[in-house]
């Protein structure tokens, strides 16, 4: 018995042996590069953003930073509104830079709009931008509490710097850039 769970013990031990170099040489191609997983199984996957969200004091997003951050890591699987509840945003981090989103089309757009009734105001001092749009696609920014023409929605950059902008476009690609 003895040796029946010695041998049973060494085939286990090769049987781990094996697997791993067999793992290493076909992800790695054997350059010894280490393999982190893109997810934490103790930590679940959320879904992508769809429907409207309120942005302000006690609400889904307290500030458009939390929201747009969480909307760059989980995406889009249709239409989303970030709603602006408050009339200002004193706690927000500067520049809020909105990327290339997953999810985003002609029919899944992301919209920031004032709430109806709202005046909100994003203020405050950038030596880039309040607000930085870079490479990003299907972004709409409605400035009406109304759903009409009004101009409810102020952005500010206080700083007066050369070179600082309140709103910031940016081409995630060149015209000259070779298609992939």
């Amino acid at each position: 018995m003895k040796k029946n769970l010695l041998f049973y013990a060494a085939f286990l031990m090769t049987s781990v042996t094996i697997f791993a170099q067999t793992f290493d040489s076909k992800l790695n191609s054997g350059n010894n590069q280490t393999i982190i997983p893109s997810h934490v199984p103790s930590q679940p996957l959320l879904p992508p953003l769809c429907g409207s969200y309120n942005v302000g004091t006690g609400q889904t997003y307290i500030t458009l930073t939390a929201a747009i951050s969480d909307l760059s890591s989980r995406g889009v699987s249709c239409p989303v509104s970030f709603i602006l509840t408050d009339n200002t945003y004193p706690s927000e981090t500067f520049p809020i830079t909105i990327g290339i989103i997953t999810g985003t089309s002609f029919t899944n757009t992301v919209t920031i709009k004032p709430g109806a009734g709202k005046t909100p105001v994003i203020t405050g001092s950038s030596t880039t931008a309040i607000l930085i749009l870079n490479g990003c696609k299907y972004i709409l920014i409605d400035g009406s509490n109304s759903g009409g023409t009004d101009k409810s929605l102020t952005w500010v950059n206080t700083n007066t710097t050369t070179n600082t902008y309140t709103i910031e476009l940016m081409n995630a690609k060149s015209y000259f850039d070779v298609p992939e």
